[in-house]
């Protein structure tokens, strides 16, 4: 079977049961982390025919962490809307 890179989104991956690796939430947060600081950089592998994960559970529990850490509503003070820049200060 030839191997072939693809994106594919992150809802569409699905942890393979039979998965003997058990990651903490600690563990998954540290690559999190790393993953904000320095990007992606190392793929997953999927089975093409079941979407299951064949190798890297982690890493895509990881971007799932960060995917909704993103979407929470931001901290009491700081604009309502996360994609519309807060509206302080004044232009020249």
């Amino acid at each position: 079977m030839p191997i072939r890179n693809a994106i594919i989104a992150l809802d569409d991956l699905h942890e393979d049961p039979r998965n003997p690796r058990v990651h903490s939430a600690v563990n998954v947060r540290r690559l999190a982390d790393r993953i904000a600081a320095v990007g992606f950089t190392s793929p997953v592998l999927v089975v093409e025919e079941t979407g299951k994960l064949a190798a890297g559970h982690r890493r895509v529990l990881a971007l799932r962490y960060l995917r909704d850490e993103l979407h929470q509503a931001p901290p009491d003070g700081l604009e309502a809307d996360w994609g519309v820049p807060a509206r302080v200060g004044s232009w020249d």
